[in-house]
């Protein structure tokens, strides 16, 4: 369903976990490349240029050989810790100071004995245990979680920076409790 261009570096951890991957491509080929190659900036001078040609129509296998022993990180970015309590992390913190986690809605949901199990966040010392379905949902100042448009839970705060409030960084733990 997608092509992604990006270096062997792990970055694509997650989607290799969300998606079926058919293959996986080495660009080799140097004639799509832009001349000349910095050291640093290979975005704009290799990934760039090949995810062009391949959106107009260039054969993957015309790039280079596949690969099969390409990154990836940690098996599993959410795992459980005691017979109820489980641990993600932070992944991304966006610009209104969300809080996106590593702890997806699928993951979630395969936990949940019944629909009415409790579900609480714990993050920054804080329980989280207020769910909305959108942000306008919830009252100025209230802290709360919900499932972020990638399919993966968000702590958020009403009119807030979630992540200036519970004092959260990329990478710190996130701890969720069923039952």
């Amino acid at each position: 369903r997608y092509r992604f261009v990006g270096p062997d570096n792990g970055l694509f951890t997650l989607v290799c976990q969300r998606e079926r991957v058919r293959r996986v491509i080495s660009i080799e080929s140097e004639i799509y490349y832009r001349k000349p190659v910095s050291n640093t900036f290979h975005g704009r001078d290799i990934f760039g240029p090949v995810a062009a040609r391949l959106a107009q129509g260039t054969a993957p296998e015309s790039l280079g050989s596949e690969v099969t022993d390409y990154s990836r990180l940690s098996p599993s970015l959410f795992r459980r810790v005691q017979d109820d309590r489980y641990e993600g992390l932070v992944l991304q913190i966006d610009r209104f100071g969300n809080v996106i986690t590593s702890i997806s809605d699928r993951e979630l949901k395969a936990l949940l004995r019944q629909e009415s199990t409790l579900v609480t966040f714990w993050a920054g010392g804080t329980r989280i245990n207020h769910c909305y379905r959108i942000y306008a949902e919830a009252p100025p100042g209230k802290i709360f979680y919900l499932e972020g448009s990638s399919g993966y839970y968000e702590l958020a705060v009403s009119g807030q920076s979630a992540a200036q409030l519970l004092n959260l960084k990329v990478g710190d733990p996130i701890n969720v409790t069923v039952g």
